[in-house]
Order: C-alpha cells, then sequence, then structure tokens
C-alpha cells in the first residue's frame, strides 16, 4: 500500500487541512485514512531543524510513500497580487542562510561545496520545484486554481520591514515560510514527488494587526485539500 504523506509545520495546520485528523506525536508519521485516501500524517514542528528531522521519520517508510505534500501558512511579501488567504503553489525554495555570511550578506558560492548535486548541478541556496510534475505523479491531471510563486525558507520568522525589503531586494521572493526547503531539498534528492502550498496568513516583516489573518489562511487549507483530493484521478 502506498501512502500520501501529508506534512504540516503545526497540529493546528494540520488538523485545519484534514477534518478529523487526530493529534499525533511530534514528528511520528501515524497512518491514516481519509475520504477513501491512504495516508501518513506528520506534524513535524516549526523550523528547518524540526521539518527535516520530522522527513527523516518519514523517510523510514519510503518504500510506501506515494508523494509528500506539504501545507501550511506563509507571509506573503506581495500583497497586491499574493493578498491574505491566498493560496500559492511553490516552484521553487530559496534558504538564504547557506554560504559565507559577510557585512553585505550571505554568499551561497562562498564554500567551496554545495550541500548536494542534483541533475548534475551543485545545490546551494536554492531548488526549483515542478509542482506540474510532481501533481502529475501523483495522480493530479489538472492545473490547480491558484498563482505559484518562490518561496523563502527562514529559521525565524521576519518581524521587521527593514529586513523583510532587504530580502525582496536580494532574492525576489513571493512568500516566506519556515520548513519548505528542509522539506523540498531531499524529496527532489531521493526521487519523492514533493508538492507545497502555502495559504498566505500575514505580510512579512509587520506586526500590524491588519496585517494578519492566521485564522483565515487555516480555513483555506480545508479548500485546498479538498481541491487537491477532487483532482486525483
Amino acid at each position: 500500500m502506498r501512502r500520501l504523506a501529508i506534512v504540516t509545520a503545526t497540529q493546528r495546520e494540520l488538523r485545519a487541512a484534514v477534518d478529523g485528523a487526530p493529534r499525533i506525536p511530534h514528528a511520528e508519521p501515524v497512518a491514516w485514512r481519509w475520504r477513501g485516501m491512504d495516508l501518513y500524517l506528520v506534524s513535524c514542528g516549526m523550523g528547518p531543524v524540526n521539518a527535516a528531522f520530522g522527513l527523516g521519520r518519514l523517510f523510514q517508510h519510503a518504500s510506501e510513500l506515494r508523494g509528500v505534500l506539504n501545507l501550511g501558512t506563509a507571509g506573503t511579501f506581495r500583497l497586491k497580487e499574493l493578498p491574505l488567504r491566498q493560496p500559492v503553489v511553490v516552484r521553487e525554495e530559496i534558504w538564504p542562510e547557506f554560504g559565507l555570511r559577510a557585512s553585505e550578506g550571505v554568499d551561497p558560492a562562498g564554500l567551496k561545496y554545495g550541500q548536494g548535486t542534483l541533475g548534475g548541478e551543485t545545490v546551494r541556496d536554492r531548488v526549483g520545484l515542478s509542482p506540474r510534475h510532481s501533481l502529475l505523479s501523483l495522480g493530479i491531471s489538472r492545473s490547480l486554481p491558484w498563482p505559484e510563486g518562490r518561496s523563502l525558507t527562514v529559521a525565524g520568522a521576519t518581524g521587521d520591514p527593514e529586513q523583510a525589503e532587504w530580502y525582496r531586494q536580494r532574492y525576489s521572493p513571493d512568500v516566506e515560510n519556515m520548513e519548505g526547503f528542509a522539506l523540498a531539498w531531499p524529496c527532489l534528492e531521493y526521487g519523492v514527488p514533493f508538492v507545497e502550498v502555502r495559504c498566505v496568513s500575514n505580510v512579512v516583516g509587520s506586526r500590524q494587526r491588519d496585517d494578519w489573518d492566521a485564522s483565515g489562511a487555516l480555513g483555506q487549507l480545508r479548500t485546498v485539500m479538498t481541491t487537491l483530493l477532487e483532482s486525483m484521478d
């Protein structure tokens, strides 16, 4: 039996996406049948370290994996184009912390070695995703109704507008999250279909109440999961 893994950072995101999902141990894959589909549910914890740890536990069941679907919330760098509650399909993951740090920032080519190779190319601070190809591998032939975007993975959420602007100028990201790169890179390296969909919960760098709608973003995760399920052949 092959199962689709649903990976979220928090229990709240998991239960928002999969109604009736049980509370599960931290980072422990739990087999679950939902609406006729066999799943692994993983609530890995927040941040890239927890994400990598949770994926490692999941990969103990690699022979049973149909693919990995990472669902969650994210901040937006482009409020006009990607407003609050908007689902975004990630087409590229960027990790701005890899490389040699200097006063002007991190140089991803400043270290002799990268993180590994993919398709003969060295992987350093970014990986390109192929959501359409991965969706086809999961049996989803229909196009998803949401825009694609570039995601920046950080260990600490950006709470300062100046830092947000620096990221915007340096990397041209669309959204910010805390787990995506750590999930995407191993899946790509081992040939596991990977799809990441994030719903916008806030404006990156802002602590203003009007720039946040976490509850609305969580509510959209159910719509995302239902749409994906109904699209599967």
